[in-house]
């Protein structure tokens, strides 16, 4: 972006050139701040970018790996009662690794109940569906195709509509470093010795030793910048991998305290009326 300014003394226009991104200071910056000044984790070859300006097709995606145990529990409850237990099974294959799909294509929690109060589903089962997750999950594109028997493709559509909605939050896309930055380097610091080392300054300490060899340095340390995070950082992604298994073994505590708490609705129900069905025969 230019930004044109008037210098008051002289009367002359001067323009000044304003950058959307800093990306921090130093080598070891854990963060990447973007265009609107919003601090995002910087996570491995996953570069942010606004989802208009960007306009990502479906490669351009960042593509991780989900973990879907409470989600295949209630997927299993659901087509064992609709009798689509073929589609139970192709899923089942399908994440025997872990589900692989792209990270910002999905549908929160409040979005898919809102869906489905317009659709007609009943009380019952929207509560079925609101006690089985947690706030924060979000209901990716195969979920939610093989959970309602819809077209993949056709819920893909519509989950990126849904995100767009959203222009301030930006998207996970892709980043590929560039190769051959090596060699390339390897070119500048033979270019700056030799070059320098024959000009008119080549008594100057400086210019002959101390520039190519910090360029070349300098140059080697911004390339491998993340690979030497990730090592310092080690003991927060071990604390954050213990805390997301943490996690997932307190779901399944509640999902198990879940189904006990529905078979006494259930047993409740039945001596309810059964009592009702003594009375009436006495």
């Amino acid at each position: 972006m230019l930004r044109i300014g008037k210098n008051k003394a002289k009367g002359s226009l001067f323009i000044k050139k304003c950058y959307y991104t800093n990306n921090s200071k130093g080598w070891l910056r854990e963060y990447v701040y973007t265009k609107y000044r919003i601090s995002l984790p910087n996570i491995e070859n996953v570069k942010y970018d606004d989802i208009y300006l960007s306009c990502p097709s479906r490669d351009d995606f960042y593509v991780f790996t989900k973990k879907v145990p409470i989600f295949l529990r209630y997927l299993k409850l659901i087509t064992s009662l609709e009798n689509r237990t073929n589609d139970f099974i192709d899923f089942t294959k399908k994440c025997e690794n872990g589900l692989n799909v792209e990270k910002d294509v999905y549908l929160t929690k409040e979005e898919l109940l809102d869906i489905m109060f317009i659709n007609g589903y009943s009380t019952k089962e929207m509560n079925a569906l609101d006690l089985s997750f947690c706030s924060t999950y979000q209901f990716h594109y195969p979920e939610i195709s093989v959970l309602f028997n819809l077209d993949e493709e056709d819920v893909y559509k519509y989950c990126l509509k849904k995100r767009s909605e959203n222009p301030q939050t930006l998207v996970h896309l892709k980043y590929e470093k560039e190769k051959n930055m090596l060699s390339s380097y390897g070119l500048i610091f033979v270019f700056l010795y030799f070059g320098l080392n024959n000009l008119v300054l080549c008594n100057a300490w400086f210019l002959s030793k101390t520039i190519p060899f910090f360029s070349v340095f300098y140059m080697l340390g911004s390339y491998f910048y993340k690979d030497i995070q990730k090592y310092i950082n080690k003991d927060i992604n071990l604390m954050i991998d213990e805390n997301n298994k943490n996690k997932l073994l307190a779901e399944d505590i509640i999902y198990k305290q879940l189904k006990l708490f529905s078979k006494d609705t259930e047993c409740t129900e039945q001596l309810i009326s059964f009592k009702q069905y003594c009375n009436k025969k006495l």
